[in-house]
């Protein structure tokens, strides 16, 4: 790398040079794209207003979404079983039983629920009266000692059928008289969630499409509002990509504002329904905390935003055929 020194003038090296001519043709297609922004205030407003408040929804769903599966997850009980024995085995051959049980390897865990504790948990209930009355004109306690089985494997519902086939074999077993699986309500509490999460991608999809389609829009006809004068700098010796650069800049500064603006109105939004939210998720002892957008999180919505944005531009661009050109010009 060479330096050259005419007049007394200390000239920079070739290679810097032409990094300087690189910054300086984007700093002006950037400042370009800024001037034409600010030159038509009302209009770039709108248009940023209408891309971020339908971008608002889809940030909310991509924040809420992960704690929402998190919460459902996590306060997922295991699917139980039941087993009621038969009345005629005393506590002894119950614990037994249990034991017994408790040593398969499809079986977590097996807590034995005897007659009087049975009893004692009826009569503390809220129709302890009626309880009463009922023990009064039997004379004697009629509930049989019931063993509460936790199956291996959890809540993970691909275990499903393995539950069922040991309920089946539990009901064979020798002094069980009847057996109840609890399982049913989370097959539909994953059925509801996995509707939840599908409806939401399909939402967020259908926003954002709707949006840079909008970007798409504006794109093209801020092209075609420019034709006459990007005609001149191509006559002038001005590179395709030269005249284009303005209009990239112009979708990707449209994406990463209506980012920025639709996580200001997610965080105002989550801000206010926090409360509430929270109050519903604690009265069914969920441990639900509404999140709220960070830094991070913005940082890429923006950035993945940006590069839509200027995706976008270029098929905007794409689409504005000669002929539209042309019929501008003769107008």
């Amino acid at each position: 790398m060479s330096t050259e020194q005419t007049s007394g003038r200390l000239l920079l090296p070739r290679a810097a040079s032409r990094h300087g001519i690189w910054f300086t043709r984007r700093g002006y297609a950037l400042y370009q794209t800024c001037a034409r922004l600010l030159r038509r205030r009302i209009a770039t407003l709108l248009t940023l207003l209408v891309m971020s408040l339908s971008l608002t929804l889809p940030v909310m769903l991509y924040l809420i979404l992960p704690e929402l599966t998190r919460v459902t997850t996590s306060s997922t009980r295991a699917p139980g079983i039941v087993a009621y024995l038969d009345t005629a085995l005393t506590d002894l051959q119950g614990v037994e039983l249990a034991e017994r049980l408790a040593r398969r390897a499809d079986i977590d865990a097996v807590d034995y629920i005897s007659k009087a504790d049975a009893l004692d948990s009826m009569r503390h209930g809220p129709d302890a009266d009626h309880v009463n009355q009922t023990l009064n004109i039997l004379g004697e306690n009629p509930l049989p000692g019931a063993l509460l089985i936790e199956p291996a494997g959890g809540s993970d519902l691909s275990g499903g059928e393995e539950h069922k086939r040991l309920a089946g074999v539990l009901r064979e077993t020798r002094g069980v008289h009847a057996v109840e699986l609890d399982i049913e309500w989370l097959e539909r509490l994953t059925a509801i969630r996995q509707l939840l999460k599908s409806a939401g991608w399909l939402f967020f999809s259908v926003l954002i499409v709707a949006s840079l389609m909008v970007l798409s829009n504006t794109v093209r006809l801020e092209s075609l509002r420019h034709t006459r004068e990007s005609s001149v700098v191509h006559m002038l010796g001005g590179s395709r990509s030269f005249r284009r650069r303005p209009f990239l800049y112009l979708g990707a500064l449209l994406g990463a504002l209506s980012g920025l603006l639709a996580c200001l109105f997610a965080w105002i939004l989550m801000s206010v329904l926090g409360i509430p939210v929270t109050a519903l998720a604690n009265s069914y002892a969920a441990d639900f905390l509404m999140p709220l957008p960070g830094w991070l999180d913005v940082a890429k919505i923006v950035m993945v935003l940006a590069v839509l944005g200027t995706v976008t531009a270029i098929l905007g661009i794409a689409t504005t055929t000669d002929q539209t050109r042309a019929n501008v010009l003769n107008s």
